[in-house]
């Protein structure tokens, strides 16, 4: 954009909340007509102006700071005094020479609201508290972090609204879930695209699976990393490990995990990003796990290294999201509600522990370690996604 005077490049600026662009000479602004609608006091002059506009016998040969092509010069009567605006109708876009802009009627004030009593805001707040319960109590899912901080509280103190019936999961495919000990989201956040690469990491792993169980050995021993001879086949086994699994359990406990929390997660990042933060997972859960077993012959296959990091990424994005998880008690099972963030921070206080006991074993086994490498990334990049976000709303608040 270039001031029609001057030629000169014009620079963002703000005029009382609303976006403008002004010549650095000083020889004056262009907005919206949108803005200067909401600037003006009086909707009847802008329509007015626009109206005018329109007028084919209407001078003026200044060149529109956006398409170049002349704008409609339109003279205007403001409380007694003549005020001649620049316009273009094709892009809506209106010049406003120096101390022009002020001598638009302003908006009538909104009057300050009277601060409620104590009581009254007393009051509000305990039907507000109330509502939560209702929320809670029907098995509905948190829509903010207020209810998603009023489920926490439940779940530590033990109040009621923690535990559901089976009976009020309506999705079968949830229920055969909940039944076999695994979580499911409540809440989960709409998706904007659909979950592409999520699906292929699925579908691939699943292929392998289909491949190599038939000598499983074999392929584990060939193609899994072993950390004594993190080198071999050129470096290859550090990616070709993620995609290898020790069983069909393994197999199918890993892409549900990645089925649940991973669409939400490459939603997030976008395709090409998501793709480089799970090799970027899956390495540094072979680098922690190569630190600690540097000497192990054993091999390591697996994608939990960066399904660990969706996880923890997923945590940090999401930490409101409500995860159900169903507990047996006797012949009945009971469904707990606990925030994603809670998830995250029990599931990675047991994988240290379990990483420090099998810390000194020589034996095979779940590699804890490579789980929480995995997640070191997921936490990171999850802290700049949220920064990210927040000025994100800043610019836009602006």
């Amino acid at each position: 954009m270039v001031c029609p005077r001057c030629g000169a490049a014009l620079e963002k600026s703000a005029y009382n909340g609303r976006i403008g662009f002004v010549c650095p000479e000083r020889h004056g602004i262009a907005m919206t007509l949108g803005a200067v609608r909401a600037l003006c006091g009086s909707r009847e002059l802008v329509n007015l102006l626009w109206h005018k506009s329109g007028d084919p016998n209407s001078g003026g040969n200044a060149p529109c700071p956006v398409c170049g092509k002349p704008m409609s010069k339109v003279t205007l009567d403001v409380e007694g005094q003549p005020l001649e605006l620049d316009i273009c109708r094709r892009c809506q876009e209106v010049w406003f020479d120096p101390n022009e802009l002020e001598t638009l009627p302003p908006p009538p004030a909104v009057p300050e609201p009277e601060e409620l009593p104590q009581a009254a805001r007393e009051v509000l707040a305990l039907e507000q508290i109330k509502n939560i319960r209702v929320r809670i109590n029907d098995n509905r899912p948190c829509t903010n972090s207020v209810e998603a901080k009023a489920r926490l509280f439940d779940f530590l103190t033990g109040n009621v609204g923690v535990e559901y019936d089976m009976g009020t999961i309506e999705n079968p495919l949830q229920y055969l879930v909940a039944v076999l000990g695994l979580p499911f989201e409540a809440d989960a956040p709409p998706l904007r695209r659909l979950p592409f690469v999520t699906w292929t990491l699925i579908f691939g792993c699943i292929a392998v699976g289909a491949l190599t169980f038939p000598d499983l050995d074999m392929y584990v021993k060939e193609w899994g990393f072993i950390p004594a001879e993190f080198t071999r086949k050129g470096g290859a086994t550090w990616v070709t490990s993620m995609f290898l699994h020790g069983g069909l359990v393994h197999l199918v406990g890993n892409m549900y995990f990645l089925w649940v929390f991973g669409d939400n997660v490459e939603d997030e990042l976008g395709k090409l990003n998501y793709l480089g933060f799970i090799l970027l997972s899956g390495f540094s859960a072979t680098l922690l796990y190569l630190c600690l077993k540097s000497g192990s012959t054993i091999p390591c296959v697996g994608a939990s290294g960066f399904i660990a990091g969706i996880i923890a990424m997923y945590a940090v994005l999401y930490p409101g999201v409500t995860i159900m998880i169903a507990f047996r008690r006797f012949f009945s099972y009971r469904m707990v509600a606990i925030p994603a963030w809670l998830v995250f921070v029990l599931w990675a206080f047991f994988q240290l522990v379990m990483a420090y006991l099998s810390y000194g074993s020589k034996n095979g086994g779940v590699a804890y370690a490579a789980h929480l490498g995995g997640a070191i990334p997921g936490l990171v990049c999850g802290f700049i996604m949220r920064y990210i976000r927040a000025r994100r709303a800043e610019e836009f608040d602006l």
